[in-house]
């Protein structure tokens, strides 16, 4: 999940555990390099994204994910 810390991204981790999954947070200044290596690492297939800004990164490395929740 990219997105600031808000009520919603609580929400949000509380649905993805329920669901099953793992919540990998990443925040919106972090750098591609490190973006890239995150997601490799943790195998993530699914991003759930904030803003325009986290869009933008996703948009960057569109290839590693199967889906975009926004």
């Amino acid at each position: 999940m990219m997105a600031l810390p808000s009520p919603r991204w609580t929400i949000t981790s509380l649905a993805i555990i329920m669901a099953g999954g793992v919540v990998v947070p990443l925040f919106p200044n972090v750098s591609d390099e490190n973006f890239t290596f995150e997601v490799g690492q943790t195998s993530m297939q699914w991003i759930f994204v904030d803003r325009d800004m986290e869009i933008a990164m996703f948009e960057q490395h569109q290839g590693l994910f199967t889906h975009i929740l926004d």
